[in-house]
């Protein structure tokens, strides 16, 4: 199966061959299902003790490393006690030790219960050389080849080779698709979206990502300290409106940082109720200008929000900035407010990690508000206490919001009919690809 991939998708991490690759040859001991609940990958199951200040991992006994090794009780607690400190940064400080108990358990120890160690076996089990677990591996010959694993312990995939191939736009790409020269669209943004309709002998699978769309604002700013007017820069966008007009309809309302069908969310309407005449009497009077960094893949976007804030007196200045080069700029702490794209779901320890200020950011996002909201669910001690401490947090966010929150974004892939695509309702099909198969069997359906 041959992939196309246009020039934006294959520069970006989180968007690209990067994450492509590391879907279909990398796995961790946990997944995820869409409602942020834990589930089985390498490990097959789990166990916490009475005390909840320990958890046992059960390795599948037939899972193999792309190298033929096997992935064990002692290899495994060798790359856990290496990663987790990067994975979990501060949250490490609640793991006491770690050790293989034999070669199918690990048991890592625990100083306090920590729900957010569960949710952070998601990374992936990696060997120090690189070799990984997954149904694909790449082969050393071609970086844009991926060979099936014939060891795969779930069972071997019926595709056989996929072939990355680089266009420099989507719509290159689609056009080698509508000629049979590549077998898969790889990603679709919102504003070519429309075009992909139409082709007979083409199916197209949307889904909302994990990703959420946020105009984030800088935490040591002083245009920003008041967080009455962060509330305000949110009441005056309407959400709606902006989904329609800057990404043509192709995206699903944030109600905050949550992911809106994580177990834990009770409530999933958004405070923030797009009201300018309001945000226009805490706003128009205070004269704020600043600058906004925004990669150019959303320009369109930018310039409908840059319409909402005028209309409240609020003046925003737009700065490109290639993809690439955002995180460094944030991190130097360069900017007033940047237009992104962040991981944001479906597990809460990945927005704890974005956003809480000892987190990834190291201080530029987030809020004192938002860490002690963070902290009370990294150390509740059950169900009732997580999804109370949920609660708390979404409360800080409508207080103390650290962005103006847009939407989840919405992509599609595009695949020849001559796949049989598994598809799970609401997932990305890209998690099933092991299981497509070839057919000549056209009678399909163009959306999931």
């Amino acid at each position: 199966m041959t992939v196309g991939v246009g020039q934006l998708a294959a520069a970006s991490d989180i968007a690209g061959v990067q994450q492509l690759k590391q879907i279909l040859s990398s796995e961790g001991l946990i997944n995820f299902s869409e409602d942020g609940r834990p589930k089985a990958a390498l490990a097959e199951s789990w166990t916490f003790g009475q005390d909840g200040r320990s958890l046992t991992l059960r390795l599948r006994p037939n899972a193999t490393f792309h190298d033929g090794s096997s992935v064990d009780g002692p290899t495994v607690a060798e790359i856990l006690s290496r990663t987790l400190p990067g994975v979990m940064g501060r949250a490490f400080e609640d793991i006491d030790e770690i050790s293989a108990q034999s070669n199918t358990e690990v048991r890592i120890g625990l100083r306090r219960p920590a729900p957010f160690l569960l949710e952070a076996l998601e990374s992936q089990i990696r060997k120090p050389d690189g070799s990984a677990t997954g149904p694909f591996k790449a082969t050393d010959a071609d970086k844009s080849e991926l060979v099936a694993n014939d060891g795969y312990y779930l069972g071997r995939p019926a595709i056989d080779r996929i072939v990355l191939q680089g266009y420099p736009s989507v719509r290159a790409a689609w056009a080698a698709m509508l000629r049979k020269r590549i077998d898969m669209l790889y990603e679709v943004g919102a504003d070519a979206l429309e075009s992909l309709t139409g082709a007979s002998d083409v199916a197209v699978f949307t889904f909302v990502r994990h990703y959420q769309l946020l105009l984030v604002f800088n935490r040591t700013s002083p245009i920003f300290r008041d967080a009455g007017v962060r509330r305000a820069l949110n009441q005056a966008v309407n959400g709606d409106k902006v989904i329609a007009d800057g990404l043509n309809g192709h995206g699903a309302r944030s109600s905050g940082l949550v992911w809106p069908s994580h177990w834990a969310l009770t409530s999933n309407q958004s405070a923030f109720q797009g009201d300018s005449s309001d945000a226009a009497a805490t706003l128009a009077p205070r004269k704020i200008k600043f600058v906004c960094l925004v990669p150019p893949e959303f320009e369109r976007l930018a310039l409908v929000l840059k319409r909402e804030f005028e209309a409240t007196g609020v003046e925003m200045t737009l700065r490109e900035i290639p993809l690439e080069h955002l995180d460094q700029q944030i991190l130097a702490g360069d900017f007033d407010a940047v237009l992104t794209e962040l991981i944001s779901g479906p597990s809460l320890f990945r927005v704890y990690r974005m956003w809480h200020s000892r987190g990834l950011f190291e201080g530029h996002f987030g809020n004192d508000h938002l860490d002690d909201a963070l902290d009370r669910i990294r150390f509740s001690t059950s169900d009732d206490e997580y999804q109370a401490a949920v609660r708390g947090f979404q409360e800080a966010v409508v207080q103390d919001p650290p962005a103006v929150f847009i939407a989840w974004s919405e992509r599609a892939r595009a695949v020849s009919r001559r796949f049989d695509v598994r598809v799970e309702r609401g997932r990305d099909i890209l998690t099933t690809l092991r299981l497509w198969r070839p057919t000549n069997d056209l009678q399909y359906v163009d959306r999931n």
